[in-house]
């Protein structure tokens, strides 16, 4: 059962991959929560943070608790895993999250999502970095342009720059992600935290008959 948190009540990835993803983090995630109550000032016993992955965007049925905008899915691994266990989450997630959101409110009617953890949480699960600095959204949206210049080329993100996408992932967004941890941490040190990353949602090698591989190259 989810737990409404804050003031108020993009596209999401498929519901395939979803619900692979989340079968995975059940069966890591199994034995780790335990139910019962902590304060919120001291944080809740097990917290969801992240971006629309993590929050299940687009995917049905929507949690009735969701924070306007943030489209969490009643059925996004934190839940599965709550339901697993018999406890509950407090999901904070929200789609078109950065690492920034962290700290800052992603909408003004909706508080940081570090507010919800503290010396009693115990678990976090979180899937975040792709929204930093554009990256998702421009090198899509990038690599489309390329691939309608060169059609038939396997590989027209690359052809077009090279490695400059990847190397702005080592020089801006991984290092955010490592400070974003690294906070989680203090803020609440008891607790695992479990990074779930995104799925391959593209082939591994490129074909000139699919326009579906750019963002891999």
């Amino acid at each position: 059962m989810s737990v409404p948190y804050g003031r108020s009540p993009r596209r999401g990835l498929g519901i395939r991959a979803l619900l692979t993803a989340a079968a995975t983090v059940v069966a890591l995630l199994v034995g780790l929560v335990t139910a019962g109550g902590a304060q919120a000032a001291d944080g809740y016993p097990y917290v969801n943070l992240g971006d629309s992955y993590s929050a299940g965007a687009s995917v049905f049925p929507q949690a009735t608790s969701a924070a306007t905008f943030c489209s969490n899915s009643a059925i996004n691994y934190s839940s599965l895993v709550a339901k697993r266990r018999g406890t509950e989450v407090v999901d904070v997630s929200c789609a078109g999250a950065t690492t920034e959101d962290l700290t800052k409110s992603q909408y003004r009617w909706q508080g940081p999502q570090i507010s919800a953890i503290g010396p009693d949480t115990r678990l976090i699960t979180l899937t975040i970095g792709a929204n930093n600095n554009g990256l998702f959204s421009n090198s899509t949206s990038a690599c489309q342009r390329a691939w309608m210049s060169a059609p038939l080329s396997a590989t027209p993100c690359r052809d077009e720059f090279g490695t400059s996408l990847v190397d702005k992932i080592k020089s801006s967004s991984y290092p955010d992600l490592v400070d974003a941890l690294r906070l989680v941490g203090r803020e609440a040190p008891r607790a695992r935290v479990v990074l779930v990353g995104y799925p391959q949602i593209f082939p591994a090698t490129g074909s000139a008959l699919c326009s579906a591989s750019l963002l891999t190259t």
